[in-house]
């Protein structure tokens, strides 16, 4: 199911945007909706790498499970 999400452009975006889809045969609400989408995936690969960053930075602490278990038993 979609809804409806609306949003003001200036006009100068805008026109882009039409001119963009008119020249490709796209209609704009699929060439938006694709354009979050893919924004957003890059923010979220963006994310993962940082925490994945963060991550190593504690690898030196870290211990194999065996020997973990073995402590805590």
């Amino acid at each position: 199911m979609k809804n409806v999400f609306s949003v003001k452009l200036e006009k100068t975006l805008l026109q882009k945007l039409k001119d963009y889809c008119q020249a490709r045969g796209v209609k704009q609400g699929f060439f938006v909706e694709r354009a979050l989408q893919e924004k957003l995936e890059r923010e979220e690969t963006v994310d993962d790498i940082a925490e994945i960053k963060q991550l190593r930075s504690g690898e030196g602490a870290a211990m194999l499970f065996s020997d973990y278990d073995k402590r805590r038993s």
